[in-house]
């Protein structure tokens, strides 16, 4: 304790972190326990004996599996604000340990000995970040319904990919989030205690938004963001000085390339081996590879020397590389698209409610008299629609919905009542506001509001939706949005919605005055 009564903390780890950030989170924090069941303000903590990784033997040196922790024995807690703390602790805690459960079954002992869960502000620009002993949250993740918990596991798996082995080269970053994005399915579903068809079933649902998600991203973004290797094979040459491409790009923050990209390429070498075989596999590259920083020629090479028996041409190094690594858009292996087959229950169920909504918006796209003459015989039973258990098979809904090119106020009236799509995660919100931007539904611009106000993280897609839109309307609430957070908004998304601002060439006296964000 210093005399000023500042308490002094010190970090000593025996691991080596082949990292690219080291991140500490600095605030008025409150904390919750999760083994003691216990909260309380951070500010006058005494550390504990075993809160890093050194006091985990008296060796020198870390190494793993060996010095690695059973899921039981990661210290768990939950840090947020006094306002935050009580709702992130309900969402949270039961859900934390069976994820730790999941990820180390899958992949093997925890890393590190504590994982403190940080819910941080809502101008934190991005769903989660991972570092040695905190993860950092969103507040978008805390739905209330457990729904975006999904997200905790792909955090959770970057304590093995990101953090114990890192990227020689940064710019492909798919070697971290291309592989939490491959695992967090699999650690959620293990998690939920899921049997093996509704595992797989709800993983086909993601891997078709997925999908989705990717062919968009392809449309609207340059072609030097498309790569996932983009150093090329200069990457391969060993002492090669790195150069993080894109690095100083804002826009580079908003892409999802490297997760998705990464998440298919992945699944594409996991279906010609068998899921099962794969992750066994990704559990040996740990123990072979922790401490390490490799590049994407390793991880192949020791693929291909495990699994000798696949020699389809598709299948070399070379193929790989230039396929999905070197190469922008999509992979030939994606032509096909991803759609779940129609024997596919929870998609059959997905499919069954667009056609129901497709009949109710063409008969209100009929002309009034002749509507009116048809009434009688047209009654709306609205039982038809059958609960939809999974969040997912609302979000590829109301995707499904955003390509139809007209949709009337009495069918967006009709669908937000029904699924009540104002009080849904910031998924299902995110994709609600693209209809009412792209069909300019007034009565819900409010909902569009306050989604750039409380989920900062994901608000980036909608003001460019809203600028672009040609509608004054909606780009008057895009500037009123802008005036009111530009101070509070994370450094790249401020940016990033500053240059569509310049583009939009928008008059002065637009710019500069402030609405009421509402009114």
């Amino acid at each position: 304790m210093h005399e000023d009564g500042c308490q002094l903390y010190r970090c000593r780890s025996r691991m080596k972190l082949p990292m690219s950030t080291f991140a500490l989170a600095i605030g008025y924090w409150s904390v919750f326990d999760l083994d003691t069941g216990a909260g309380g303000s951070l500010a006058r903590r005494t550390p504990r004996a075993n809160d890093g990784p050194e006091s985990t033997s008296g060796r020198d040196g870390y190494l793993y599996p060996r010095d690695g922790v059973d899921a039981s024995d990661v210290r768990c807690r939950i840090v947020a604000s006094p306002s935050v703390l009580d709702r992130a602790s309900k969402e949270l805690s039961a859900y934390v340990r069976k994820s730790l459960k999941a990820a180390t079954g899958l992949l093997g002992p925890y890393p590190f000995r504590r994982l403190d869960l940080v819910i941080l502000p809502r101008s934190f620009d991005c769903l989660g970040l991972a570092s040695p002993n905190v993860t950092f949250l969103s507040q978008s993740l805390m739905a209330g319904d457990g729904s975006m918990l999904v997200h905790v596991g792909h955090e959770l798996s970057h304590a093995w990919f990101g953090l114990l082995i890192g990227a020689r080269d940064w710019t492909e970053e798919w070697l971290s989030e291309g592989f939490s994005t491959y695992l967090e399915d699999q650690i959620h579903a293990k998690a939920m205690q899921w049997s093996e068809t509704e595992a797989e079933e709800w993983t086909r649902l993601r891997t078709f938004l997925r999908h989705r998600t990717l062919m968009t991203e392809m449309d609207n973004t340059d072609q030097d963001l498309q790569t996932l290797r983009p150093n090329g094979k200069r990457t391969e040459t060993e002492g090669t000085e790195a150069v993080v491409t894109n690095g100083m790009n804002p826009n580079k923050a908003f892409t999802q390339v490297h997760y998705l990209k990464g998440f298919f390429l992945l699944k594409h070498l996991s279906d010609s081996v068998g899921t099962e075989q794969f992750v066994l596999f990704l559990k040996q590259f740990i123990i072979r590879h922790h401490g390490q920083l490799i590049r994407s020629q390793e991880f192949f090479g020791l693929f291909l020397e495990t699994f000798q028996g696949i020699h389809e041409p598709s299948m070399s190094v070379t193929s790989l590389n230039a396929q999905w690594l070197d190469q922008s858009g999509i992979p030939i292996a994606l032509h096909n698209g991803a759609d779940p087959p129609p024997s596919d229950r929870l998609y059959a169920q997905i499919l069954t409610q667009v056609n129901w909504w497709q009949q109710h918006n063409a008969f209100y796209l009929i002309k009034t008299k002749k509507r009116r003459r048809s009434n009688k015989k047209f009654k709306w039973d609205f039982g038809e629609l059958n609960s939809l258990r999974h969040s997912e098979q609302l979000v590829a809904l109301l995707e499904l919905l955003l390509d139809k090119t007209k949709m009337t106020k009495q069918t967006l009236s009709a669908v937000r009542l029904h699924y009540d799509l104002d009080n849904r995660n910031s998924h299902v919100r995110h994709r609600w506001c693209e209809l009412i931007v792209k069909h300019n539904y007034e009565p819900a611009l409010p909902v569009v509001a306050d989604f750039l106000q409380e989920d900062q993280a994901m608000g980036v897609y909608l003001y460019g939706e809203l600028l672009f839109s040609g509608r004054n309307t909606l780009v008057n609430l895009a500037v009123d949005c802008w005036h009111l957070l530009r101070e509070e908004i994370g450094v790249s998304a401020r940016q990033v919605v500053q240059q569509m601002l310049d583009e939009c060439d928008l008059p002065s006296s637009l710019t500069n005055h402030h609405f009421i964000v509402g009114q």
